[in-house]
């Protein structure tokens, strides 16, 4: 946790000053910074709207559709964050956010499996760890957004 809150400091303190004088540096660390933004806002959405809904789509046709779009959204968002070119400093931060999501996907992928396959259970919707892996993305990405209003 240390490194991570280490790596943040130093990637707001970058962002803030544009240390090491590279016009590309600091505009990859503002579009990081945008980019982490969004994609927080999408993960913390699909963490609090999907869990219902994936009860529900075990038993219901129209909610097990809007799930296959839920999931369809959040695979893509979590392969584009994933991609985005990180800032130097945040080079080892952006690496856990990216295995992170790497996890989370894997559960995405089973789910969207289950649905296209009609074998999605309750039991499995409560065991995923799809949604605590993503609220620890949330969590990483909420100490990135602390230390910029703190500097």
């Amino acid at each position: 946790m240390k490194k991570i809150t280490a790596a943040l400091f130093i990637l707001t303190a970058s962002s803030l000053t544009g240390c090491g004088g590279e016009e590309e540096s600091v505009e990859t660390t503002v579009t990081y910074e945008n980019e982490s933004l969004e994609f927080e806002e999408a993960a913390n959405d699909f963490v609090e709207e999907v869990p219902p809904l994936l009860n529900e789509a075990v038993t219901d046709e129209d909610a097990a559709a809007e799930l296959e779009t839920y999931l369809e959204s959040m695979r893509r968002n979590i392969i584009e964050f994933n991609a985005i070119q990180e800032p130097e400093v945040g080079a080892d931060l952006h690496a856990d956010v990216v295995a992170l999501n790497e996890e989370a996907l894997e559960g995405i992928e089973t789910f969207q499996a289950s649905i296209e396959e009609d074998t999605l259970d309750a039991a499995a919707a409560e065991e995923t760890t799809i949604f605590q892996t993503l609220s620890a993305v949330v969590d990483i990405l909420d100490e990135i957004q602390a230390l910029e209003e703190e500097a």
